[in-house]
């Protein structure tokens, strides 16, 4: 999945089984606290994650989905 804030995009790899356990949490939350190890592979860098979870935010508006 790709993550967005006001400074830019980050990559972030997920197993199987962790999208598995923490799908609800990614889809769901306004705000994701990723922790992980950053691979920088072939010159592009990546967050292989290990844990998701939501991350309170006060927003004034929606996010928007682009899909």
């Amino acid at each position: 999945m790709a993550l967005e804030d006001e400074t830019g995009l980050v990559n972030v790899m997920c197993s199987v089984g962790l999208w598995k356990r923490f799908r609800s949490v990614a889809v769901n939350a306004s705000g994701l606290l990723v922790r992980g190890k950053v691979d920088a592979a072939d010159g592009a860098f990546v967050v292989v994650a290990d844990k998701i979870e939501e991350c309170q935010v006060a927003a004034s508006a929606q996010s928007r989905d682009f899909r």
